[in-house]
């Protein structure tokens, strides 16, 4: 009677360290693929710097579109800040693809002369082959330029739900 006790107390306790082990293997692959994840996740979005030099001529400059002023196939951008300088009286309007596109920023100049707008994470999106766009009016500038700089966050497309904080 003891031996059969014996026994069946350790196939049962074989059985639940092989069941504990199971999980344990199943919880060790779940978080592999998490450190996976979160490892390529870190390296799939960047800080791009870009600029635009308008040339400004009879007080007015375009752009349209600005080459390389935007993500390309597989990419989205996420303007985190646009300043301007170069000019004192006029308008500048920057666009999504064309000047006849959705206009995503505009400053009228001023006597001071240099202007800075900052955005937070996905404020100011341009979709995966889009660029921008830039117009200028009634420029008043020394230098016969408006320059353009500005920041923009690029995170590869598969990452861009986590980015927006849908996708936890």
């Amino acid at each position: 009677m003891t031996a059969g006790f014996e026994l069946d107390g350790s196939v049962q306790l074989a059985a639940s360290l092989s069941e504990s082990a199971l999980r344990t293997g199943g919880l060790c692959d779940r978080m592999d693929r998490e450190y996976r994840l979160r490892d390529r996740a870190a390296q799939a979005t960047r800080t791009i710097p870009f600029v635009m030099n308008i040339p400004i001529v009879s007080s007015a400059g375009s752009l349209n579109p600005a080459p390389n002023c935007g993500p390309d196939t597989g990419y989205y951008w996420s303007i985190r800040q646009i300043s301007a300088i170069g000019f004192t009286a006029g308008q500048v309007t920057i666009y999504v693809d064309s000047t006849a596109g959705q206009p995503i920023w505009t400053q009228t100049g001023s006597a001071v002369g240099i202007y800075v707008s900052d955005y937070g994470k996905s404020h100011k999106p341009i979709h995966p082959n889009s660029n921008l766009a830039v117009n200028c009016t009634g420029i008043t500038s020394a230098n016969n330029q408006v320059i353009i700089y500005g920041d923009a966050d690029q995170v590869e497309s598969w990452l861009w739900p986590w980015y927006l904080g849908t996708v936890e």
